[in-house]
């Protein structure tokens, strides 16, 4: 069972530190608002984060499916769209040490050298990793002209909900500049 949330984002600070401490987060921007779903069993828990990270917490808006005219799109970041008329959606899973560890030392490997500095952040608790897919919905012009970094998905629909994940560090406040645009 999922839960929606409604939120108001009144000073949004360390916005990615509360979430990322949830299983799992659903965030959607639409022109209603901004809403949160998440796992039944979080849903008093995530309350309280939305609190301390500066949102207030209202009723859920309603979760619309995109317009028929619009076409989905993978992001690779997590920056503000400033155009109108987007549904944006940003999943999000906990990554656990183990996982976060494994992963900074594989990606130490194709740079040729580690992140030493990450990883001792995650294995002493000072700062979490957690995994992020990112599609909007948009009209084809505003793709076109305004969302350079934007990738239409045309045939491969199911890279929608089993696209890329990315990884993100709680500490640079990401997530709090997406819910603050």
């Amino acid at each position: 069972m999922t839960v929606a949330i409604g939120i108001a984002p009144v000073a949004p600070a360390r916005f990615d530190a509360q979430i990322a401490s949830l299983e799992w987060v659903r965030l959607r921007r639409s022109p209603a608002g901004v809403s949160l779903e998440c796992a039944d069993e979080d849903a008093e828990r995530v309350r309280v984060l939305i609190a301390r990270a500066g949102a207030c917490v209202r009723e859920p808006i309603p979760m619309t499916a995109a317009a028929n005219r619009m076409l989905p799109a993978l992001m690779s970041d997590l920056a503000p769209i400033p155009a109108e008329g987007i549904v944006d959606t940003v999943v999000l899973r906990r990554v656990d040490a183990a996982e976060a560890t494994t992963r900074l030392w594989r990606r130490s490997w194709l740079f040729r050298r580690p992140d030493r500095v990450g990883i001792r952040a995650v294995l002493r608790g000072d700062d979490q990793l957690f995994a992020w897919r990112r599609v909007i919905w948009a009209a084809p012009s505003t793709l076109r002209s305004r969302l350079f970094s934007a990738r239409p998905v045309i045939f491969d629909r199911d890279a929608i909900e089993h696209g890329r994940e990315r990884f993100a560090f709680a500490r640079d406040d990401l997530l709090t500049k997406w819910l603050s645009a």
